[in-house]
Order: C-alpha cells, then structure tokens, then sequence
C-alpha cells in the first residue's frame, strides 16, 4: 500500500497511474490513516504548500512504522524521522527515475542543503507569521539559541537579510495551506 500525501491532484493521479490505482490512497488528514490497514506502507509525502512535517499527521505517519518515507523537497532534512528508509527526491524527477526510487529502493540525487530538524521547524513556524518570543517558547530554547540558528539558516541560504527567506524559493516548501 501507498499512502500519498499532496494537495497536487494531477500529481496524485500521475503517482496512482505509475504505483496502480488500487495501491494508492490519496491522504489528506489524520482521519484518513487506519493504523491497521496501513500499517508498513510506503509514505509518499509532497511538501509543495504542503508542509505537514511538523503537525499531527506527521505524528501518525511515525506510529504507522511505514517501510519507507519518500518526500518530494529541493532540500532535505537530517534526523527527521526514526525510519531509516527516509528519501527526500526533487519533485521534477523524471518518471522512469521515480519508478526505480520506488521499485529498486535507490537514490538516485541527495539534496545539496540539509537542514537540521529544529532548524526545519524554525522555518516552518517562521513562514506561519509566528514571533521570535513564540518561536522560542515552542520549541524550548532560548532567543539567543533561535537567533544562532536564525544565522545558521541564513548561511545555508546564501541570505543577507533574514526577511528575504519570504522569497526564497524553498519558501513555498515551507508553508501549509489550510483548507
């Protein structure tokens, strides 16, 4: 079974018609996830204003102990999850090169940036408009701590000003679009 995780449905229907239609369940909440129906299953996780990384369904995914976790990101994160199998592919790799990730289990890119996990959930509470005192309080560090990985962030980006993270081209990565 592959649970897929997108708010793209031409790109869930370009996965089901590559996987097989009856192999797919397209997953939008943490309602949609049996844990006995779908347990060890392939996680197909697309993170285009989709960033569920750090929400209650990512919790889900985790208990489901999935064989694999195959996410769609230009960038990837270290340590994000206990499963060893964690895959973070480009979202415009060709088809065929899709298929043997899925089939033969081979990489066949890494991402160039890899963000620690904290470092990931700083970006993500940042892109939802939350304050640096919030931040802080949230994760349990301290502000002088945030603002080291504030600078951390900006290096790995090649950025200047931490405000120009709003157009980086990841940013989009970053986000989550309620419904």
């Amino acid at each position: 079974m592959h649970l897929i995780i997108t708010r793209d449905r031409i790109l869930f229907h370009g996965l089901a018609s590559l996987i097989g239609e009856k192999k797919c369940m397209h997953i939008f909440q943490k309602q949609d996830i049996c844990q006995h129906q779908h347990k060890n299953a392939v996680v197909i996780i697309d993170t285009l204003m989709n960033n569920i990384l750090h929400s209650p369904l990512s919790d889900c995914i985790i208990t489901l102990k999935p064989k694999r976790i195959i996410i769609l990101s230009p960038f990837g994160i270290k340590r994000l999850y206990s499963v060893e199998r964690v895959i973070f592919i480009s979202r415009d790799i060709h088809p065929k090169e899709f298929c043997r990730v899925l089939l033969e289990r081979k990489v066949i890119g890494s991402p160039t940036i890899y963000f620690t996990k904290k470092q990931h959930q700083i970006l993500t509470l940042l892109m939802r408009m939350k304050n640096i005192r919030h931040i802080a309080e949230e994760i349990d560090i301290t502000q002088k701590t945030l603002a080291s990985h504030q600078y951390n962030i900006m290096l790995l980006l090649n950025l200047r000003q931490f405000s120009r993270l709003l157009t980086h081209p990841f940013a989009n990565y970053l986000r989550n679009i309620d419904n």
